[in-house]
């Protein structure tokens, strides 16, 4: 949600107060609460990795794992997205070649 509402500017991401409040947090009485809060713990002190190295971060994997069983969907499917996303040439920096285009 907050990386809809950056800054145009591309050298760090920056919120206004007013972004930060549009930031839906669950309700105690939400199923989704426990497991957010358990992967906040597990994730508050290790590093997130940029999302061309999904495959290394850990913490990446714990957080779209809590938000996948929020959303009630397999967490493998999140998993494979982020994987793929990962390798978006925007993403990963990697050069397109024209043999990579399929027909």
């Amino acid at each position: 949600m907050l990386f809809n509402k950056r800054s145009k500017i591309l050298d760090y991401p920056k919120w206004s107060k007013s972004h930060l409040k549009e930031v839906r947090i669950p309700a105690k009485e939400n199923k989704g609460w426990n497991v957010l809060l358990e992967a906040f713990e597990k994730v508050k002190d290790i590093e997130l990795q940029p999302l061309k190295n999904y495959k290394e971060c850990k913490g990446r994997k714990i957080i779209d794992t809590a938000a996948a069983v929020c959303l009630g969907i397999k967490p493998e499917i999140v998993h494979e997205w982020c994987d793929m996303l990962s390798k978006e040439p925007t993403i990963s920096g990697r050069e397109v070649l024209l043999s990579d285009v399929k027909k």
